[in-house]
C-alpha cells in the first residue's frame, strides 16, 4: 500500500479509470413498495364501460342509412354519434390498459404527482423522469426520478410514500368518482405538499388525465370523517397492508 501510494500518476490513472468505467451510474433515492393485487373491481368498470360502447356503435352501424345521406334529425345524430363514441372507445380503452397491472397502475399514479410536482414548480431538475419497475426476484415495485437533483427525489419519494401508505388519518384524501358515487376501494392518502384548494384542483386534473376522475376530501370535518372511515375498511391500499421504503440504490441513470 506504501509503495503504491508513492506511485502517484499511476494511482491518479487508477481513479480516472475507475471513474470512466462507471460514470454512467449515478445514487438514486427510490420508493420500494411491495407487490399487491389490484381489485378487480379496478378495471370491471372499464371493461363493462368498452362493452357498452362497443354495443352502441355496433347498433349505430346497423341503423346507419346505407345511401349516406342525411334525411332527417336521426340521421344526423346517428353520424355524429359513431365518432363520439369512437372516442370515447379509444379513451376508455387506453385507461383499461393502465389498470392491467399494478405496476402501470403505480406508474400512472407516480406520473400524475410528477406532473403536479412540476406544475406547482416543487421540483427544480425540469427534465426529470418517473422510473419504475420490478426487482428481479418480482417482489417489490422499485419508483424513482431520473435525470434528477437529490434534493427533487428525496421530495418526490417521500409523497410517494405518503400516497401508499396506509390510510390512517391524513388531512386530505383522494377518491376515485364513478358514475354511482365514490369508489372507496380505490383511495389514497393525499401527499401533504397538497394541501389547498388550488393544488388539489391541479393534481385532480392530472389523475384524470392518467387514469380517471378523483375527488379531493378533506377529513377534519364531519362528512370528511365519514369518508375516512369508509377508506380506511375498504381501500385497497389497506387490505393490502401496504409496505412501503426509502432506500438508496446505486444503479444506472
Amino acid at each position: 500500500m506504501l509503495k503504491r501510494s508513492k506511485d502517484r500518476t499511476q494511482t491518479r490513472l487508477q481513479w480516472e479509470e475507475a471513474i470512466v468505467e462507471h460514470e454512467d451510474y449515478e445514487v438514486f433515492e427510490r420508493a420500494q413498495v411491495e407487490s399487491f393485487k389490484l381489485p378487480k373491481s379496478l378495471s370491471f368498470y372499464h371493461y363493462a364501460r368498452e362493452l357498452l360502447i362497443t354495443l352502441a356503435i355496433y347498433f349505430l352501424i346497423q341503423v346507419t342509412p346505407r345511401n349516406g345521406e342525411i334525411n332527417s334529425a336521426i340521421d344526423f345524430f346517428i353520424y355524429l354519434g359513431i365518432p363520439v363514441l369512437l372516442y370515447l372507445f379509444i379513451t376508455g380503452f387506453l385507461k383499461l390498459m393502465k389498470h392491467t397491472s399494478p405496476l402501470k397502475y403505480i406508474e400512472s399514479l407516480a406520473k400524475a404527482l410528477h406532473d403536479t410536482l412540476c406544475d406547482l414548480d416543487l421540483l427544480e431538475s425540469k427534465k426529470s423522469k418517473v422510473r419504475i419497475n420490478h426487482d428481479e426476484y418480482h417482489i417489490h415495485l422499485n419508483i424513482d426520478l431520473t435525470h434528477a437533483t437529490r434534493h427533487d427525489m428525496s421530495l418526490f419519494t417521500s409523497q410517494m410514500k405518503e400516497m401508499l401508505s396506509s390510510i390512517k388519518n391524513p388531512r386530505y384524501l383522494l377518491i376515485r368518482k364513478g358514475l354511482l358515487g365514490y369508489r372507496y376501494k380505490q383511495s389514497f392518502s393525499s401527499p401533504s405538499l397538497i394541501s389547498t384548494q388550488k393544488d388539489a384542483l391541479i393534481f385532480s386534473k392530472n389523475l384524470m388525465k392518467r387514469i380517471d376522475k378523483y375527488d379531493y376530501i378533506y377529513t377534519r370535518d364531519v362528512e370528511g370523517r365519514k369518508h375516512l372511515l369508509k377508506c380506511i375498511r375498504y381501500s385497497f391500499i389497506n387490505r393490502n397492508e401496504q409496505k412501503i421504503k426509502r432506500s438508496n440504490v446505486y444503479a444506472r441513470k
